[in-house]
């Protein structure tokens, strides 16, 4: 959902659902464009990879 901030800088939510009760979900790739935020955001929970390609939950492979 893209709303704009009182700035009328672009702000975007995104609701990601794990519809599985047992099953642990990581390393989502999202198309983000050229997404950039303001704030500094946690790269373990959001990281730009490259253009268009962002990783939520990030977790190494085993």
């Amino acid at each position: 959902m893209r709303l704009h901030l009182p700035s009328g800088i672009p702000s975007y939510e995104v609701q990601i659902i794990n519809r599985c009760g047992t099953c642990t979900v990581y390393n989502v790739h999202l198309a983000c464009s050229d997404f950039a935020s303001t704030e500094l955001v946690n790269p373990s929970l959001f990281h730009r990879v490259a253009h268009n390609n962002c990783v939520v939950n990030v977790r190494d492979k085993d």
